[in-house]
């Protein structure tokens, strides 16, 4: 019986070694297929630009801003939540909240959703930035809510 077990383990063995020995990954790359020439058909020229006061910094750069019903909504990780007109960037609405903001903005329903890095799950009025309720989840919130 043992000497069955030695044969069979010894036979693992030999074939994890000759698996371990195939061709180098250099020779199975595969090259990447060459991209071709690309002239752009339109002329894009931004209609309106800002600069707000919610800030975005550092690893918080992942923070997304979030358009519906003719607004974009941007937060910041300052707390601060806004609502701006899309034909021309005024201000609509200004939120500041007591929170570091760590998700995108979320819109959907006439609600705009971010969401904190102390777990706080916090939606606005769309139209008014009026704070409509707050939920506390389990853990903070890195993405924007779907």
């Amino acid at each position: 019986m043992m000497k069955k077990f030695t044969i069979v383990l010894t036979c693992i063995m030999a074939l994890s070694l000759v698996a371990c020995s195939g061709t180098s990954d250099e020779e199975k790359a595969l090259l990447p297929f060459p991209l071709p020439k690309f002239t752009p058909s339109l002329d894009i020229k931004p209609s309106w630009k800002v600069s707000t006061s919610a800030e975005v910094e550092g690893v918080f750069s992942r923070l997304q801003p979030g358009m519906a019903y003719g607004k974009v909504y941007v937060a910041g990780t300052n707390g601060e939540v806004e609502a701006r007109n899309l034909e021309d960037g005024k201000l609509v609405w200004k939120k500041k909240m007591d929170v570091i903001i760590e998700s995108g903005v979320a819109v959907a329903d006439r609600i705009v959703v971010v969401g904190s890095q102390e777990g706080e799950v916090i939606a606005l009025d769309a139209e008014t930035g009026e704070e409509l309720w707050r939920n506390l989840v389990s853990s903070e919130i890195i993405s924007p809510a779907a």
